[in-house]
């Protein structure tokens, strides 16, 4: 009984915090046909997309509708851009800011905004080569792409997929209705979906992972070499492996795997999903 409050109240917990990061914490609130927009310092951004010469270590982008990508190109500058389905105004055209080596990004100027058939997507491009130290990305309604090297990757969205395909740190994703699929050789992490599937490619060098699932599946490639303890909690579902491990039974609703040395600590907390444990490389 312990155990099956814990997980349900772990679940609760997770889309509370979705909730507060991806509204409250990057200043959107938007419903289907809506946006409201609120951010201080408004007169120290620049308006439109543009280059940025300068040296940039951190970025985060607060957007509201459709998608945000971020990736490499052959150039030396940084590059904002974005493009919509219809003309974009004034108002709702991008502000970015750049200070002490931080580039933010907003969706709009502050107000309340109709973004009927916008669907305004966000490009950042980053010259080939350049390893950022933190990203971190608050969306509605649409995808996140992530192919550039980070060290901190933090992600909150609704209703989108998120991919980001160059960890090199530690990584915090959570999603509301949208799949998560991260390919790493970080150290941490921690990944929360509701109604969605998680796809996650890690490496040796893993030390701790926490995993939480609404109603999709997990699906957790790992290197042959990595010992690992994982903790598997459940309410409905099972966890099937290609990789060895033994298996020591909690309770009812869950089982403890150790394999190798069982150094890396990986927590999976499931509520109707299976969880799938893989070889890679």
């Amino acid at each position: 009984m312990k155990k099956f409050i814990k997980l349900i109240t772990s679940s609760v917990v997770t889309v509370l915090v979705l909730a507060i990061f991806t509204f409250s914490g990057c200043g959107l609130i938007s419903g289907n046909l809506w946006t409201d927009v609120s951010y201080d310092n408004e007169s120290a951004y620049t308006i439109g997309g543009g280059e940025i010469a300068e040296s940039i270590s951190d970025i985060e982008v607060k957007w509201a509708d459709d998608s945000v990508t971020v990736a490499y190109y052959d150039g030396t500058s940084i590059k904002i851009e974005e493009s919509a389905d219809k003309e974009i105004e004034e108002k709702l055209t991008l502000r970015y800011l750049v200070e002490n080596g931080k580039l933010t990004v907003q969706f709009a100027t502050n107000g309340r905004h109709d973004i009927r058939d916008l669907n305004k997507k966000l490009n950042v491009l980053i010259p080939t080569g350049v390893t950022l130290n933190k990203l971190t990305i608050n969306s509605v309604s649409g995808n996140v792409n992530s192919t550039v090297a980070v060290a901190q990757l933090f992600v909150n969205t609704i209703g989108g997929k998120v991919t980001a395909e160059n960890v090199i740190g530690g990584a915090s994703v959570n999603t509301v209705s949208g799949n998560i699929d991260v390919n790493s050789s970080g150290l941490g992490f921690q990944v929360a979906s509701v109604s969605g599937n998680i796809k996650l490619t890690l490496s040796e060098n893993l030390t701790q992972a926490n995993i939480s699932s609404v109603s999709g599946t997990i699906d957790l490639s790992l290197p042959e070499s990595l010992g690992f303890k994982l903790t598997f909690s459940k309410l409905g579902g099972n966890l099937n492996s290609t990789l060895d491990m033994s298996s020591e039974d909690m309770s009812s609703d869950g089982k403890t795997y150790t394999r190798l040395d069982g150094k890396a600590t990986i927590e999976i907390n499931c509520v109707l999903g299976n969880v799938n444990v893989s070889k890679n490389g």
